[in-house]
């Protein structure tokens, strides 16, 4: 699966690696699950692996500049705080979600999940808030400010902001939209995405959506196009819904795109979705 394709640097992110390929010294020993570019340096990407490590990489030197070994099993998700440059969260098969600035690597919060983590996200529009995703289909919203620290590695639970009972499967994928501070969009091995309004502090699921790509694996929103909508899954296929088709969607916040409420097909690409306006909350 490639990951991100720049000018000089190619990254994939795949399950094996070819014993004719030669590592770079400080590689991974097992499949690689996470990666994340920070957004302040960006020669700095930030790797999670199933051998249980972080990794920090100098891109433009193409080396490993740190090895960070908070979790005890395999670390599915890892993503840098869109706002602070140093702030990591990580998310791992040892049920743990971390909180960490690289700058001090062994002062780690730790936040006791319900199970696995699939995915974790910052909330772009409040970066002190931040999202774990788990196996049993919860999503819990956190404040970094309001966690425990100390000089060693501690452990919060309890401090959610909210819970969510997402999906009855795993939700393996989260994005805020870049132009709607309260649209979540949560995605499953259900076959489902859905999109929720967080703006009352209790989330309610607004659309709710099939795109026939399988179980899903991988979703996100468009930056440059914030109300398009990416979903990818187990039939290898990728969909693209331009969400403001749905007409809920439309209502509550077109306004943010500039555009009048309309009803039709969103699927722009890949299979025509299975629409199900019933499941519409109004």
């Amino acid at each position: 699966r490639i990951c991100s394709n720049t000018k000089d640097v190619f990254v994939c992110l795949c399950g094996y690696v070819s014993k004719k390929v030669r590592l770079r010294e400080g590689s991974h020993r097992e499949a690689v699950l996470s990666l994340s570019w920070n957004a302040h340096f960006r020669n700095v990407l930030a790797s999670a692996s199933a051998d249980c490590t972080v990794k920090l990489w100098d891109v433009a030197a193409q080396s490993c500049q740190s090895t960070l070994t908070h979790h005890t099993s395999k670390v599915q998700a890892v993503a840098w705080n869109p706002a602070e440059a140093s702030v990591m969260l990580s998310g791992g098969f040892d049920k743990f979600a971390h909180l960490l600035d690289v700058r001090k690597p062994d002062q780690t919060v730790k936040v006791a999940l319900s199970a696995d983590a699939e995915c974790i996200a910052w909330d772009l529009h409040q970066p002190q808030c931040f999202l774990v995703s788990c196996e049993d289909g919860l999503v819990v919203c956190h404040d970094a400010r309001m966690l425990s620290s100390s000089s060693s590695s501690s452990s919060s639970s309890g401090s959610g902001v909210y819970t969510l009972a997402a999906h009855d499967k795993a939700t393996c994928a989260l994005s805020f939209c870049h132009a709607a501070p309260q649209m979540l969009a949560t995605a499953s091995t259900d076959k489902t995405v859905k999109l929720w309004d967080t703006s009352s502090g209790a989330p309610t699921c607004i659309a709710t959506e099939n795109p026939k790509v399988g179980a899903i694996f991988s979703m996100g929103f468009c930056k440059d196009a914030p109300f398009l909508l990416a979903s990818a899954g187990s039939k290898g296929e990728v969909n693209v819904w331009d969400t403001l088709t749905n007409s809920t969607v439309a209502r509550k916040y077109g306004h943010a795109a500039g555009r009048q409420p309309t009803v039709g097909n969103g699927m722009v690409f890949g299979h025509a979705g299975d629409r199900n306006e019933a499941n519409d909350v109004e």
